[in-house]
């Protein structure tokens, strides 16, 4: 089944709206603060990729539409932009749909180096047509560090979020297909060397039986190993988790089976004790949703023995994103549906299971259905994208960025 995260069509511009702020605020002194409305302009829209943000506190990211719109099929082919604390706004790369990449189908955030620089990977487009990994430094220069060729030996549709070795500077990620097979190919993990960063090395290529189209995001073990999912394949066809070592030895650590406990896995995150952590967009209770169920929390052990933390119903949430450990152990994310509105919750739970919906999106000008997790600063407060807004790319929106505090 193909992932239901696809970009929705872009309908007939509309015109500049100013950016509006907007702000709700609890008896339980909570606050939810939109702080950047897209216009569907030259900002871009759809800040699908989410966040990441440096030292000084701006916010930088990728939209997947918008920006120049004489290009990508008159829907614009996204940008790379910053914001600063004091809310001011400017567009560091307007990706032109060329050897520079499209991020149509990006799920994943920047990442950052010592030096300050950004990487990322744009899903289609580039030399080849099929993707690319870019470097972009803080003042806006941008470089195609790979472009993906699909075959024989190489990956296409690099979607998510990029893990670099803070000692070897070595890039790691996914391709959400390719491989031995070509266009037919079910994905790949890859590595680029910063010796030969124009080469990549194919540390596995999944073959449908230990796994197909990867979904999410790698995540690192102490000892350098590398941990993620692939969103279907594997016993059941409900998708894998597993371990890859840097030099390619691959271990299938689980196969979902769809109900009870989960199909279409997507990135992970890892305790001090190699636990790995993380969500299905669907699967768990068959009832609750259409097709598979509304997803679930769960933990694995460096083992490989699941642990249902949290299945989904809908009235809580559905389809969550990646998570995230607050300084206290907790795990924090967001769903794209469900809760109050049916626009998407913000929850809380703890590594025992115990779940929370702190917040429900209410949709419009106050935001909606958010497709990526959630960064938080030093003094605990959250920052994320979500959809809605003016309606300049479609009728539910163009995207917003937001913070939220929870309450204490």
């Amino acid at each position: 089944m193909i992932d239901r995260r696809t970009i929705p069509v872009v309908a007939v511009f509309a015109a500049v709206f100013a950016v509006l702020t907007l702000c709700v605020q609890t008896a339980s002194a909570q606050t939810y603060t939109v702080l950047y409305t897209f216009q569907g302009g030259t900002d871009g829209g759809f800040p699908n990729p989410g966040l990441i943000r440096d030292s000084s506190g701006n916010l930088y990211g990728i939209t997947t539409t918008a920006g120049n719109r004489s290009d990508c099929n008159n829907y614009g082919c996204g940008t790379v932009y910053k914001l600063t604390p004091s809310g001011q706004f400017s567009v560091l790369h307007t990706f032109t749909g060329g050897a520079d990449g499209w991020p149509n189908a990006t799920w994943g955030s920047l990442i950052s180096d010592a030096a300050g620089n950004f990487y990322g990977v744009a899903s289609i487009r580039g030399v080849h047509g099929n993707g690319v990994v870019f470097q972009m430094t803080p003042s806006g220069g941008y470089m195609v560090l790979h472009s993906f060729a699909s075959s024989p030996i190489d990956g296409m549709g690099p979607q998510y979020t990029l893990y670099q070795d803070p000692l070897t500077r070595v890039i790691y990620g996914t391709t959400f297909g390719g491989g031995p097979r070509g266009y037919n190919g079910y994905g790949t993990v890859y590595a680029l060397s910063k010796a030969n960063i124009v080469s990549d090395v194919i540390l596995h290529s999944f073959n449908f039986s230990d796994g197909a189209l990867p979904q999410g995001s790698l995540a690192a073990d102490a000892s350098g190993n590398l941990y993620g999912t692939a969103g279907q394949g594997g016993t059941a066809d409900c998708g894998v988790a597993f371990r890859v070592t840097k030099t390619g030895s691959y271990t299938v650590l689980y196969n979902f089976q769809c109900a009870p406990d989960g199909y279409l896995p997507g990135s992970v995150v890892l305790d001090a004790q190699g636990n790995i952590y993380g969500g299905t967009w669907e699967g768990g209770d068959a009832t609750a949703c259409p097709f598979y169920g509304c997803g679930i929390i769960y933990k694995i052990t460096p083992h490989g023995q699941e642990t249902i933390l949290h299945t989904f119903r809908n009235r809580e949430g559905a389809s969550p994103n990646e998570l995230m450990f607050d300084a206290q152990g907790n795990l924090w994310g967001t769903t794209a549906y469900g809760g109050a509105h049916n626009d998407g919750v913000i929850f809380k739970i703890t590594t025992a299971g115990t779940y929370t919906d702190v917040y429900d999106f209410t949709g419009g000008m106050n935001g909606a259905t958010p497709y990526a997790g959630l960064i938080q600063d030093a003094a605990g407060n959250f920052y994320g994208t979500v959809g809605g807004g003016i309606m300049g790319c479609i009728q539910s929106g163009c995207g917003m960025i937001f913070k939220f505090t929870p309450p204490h």
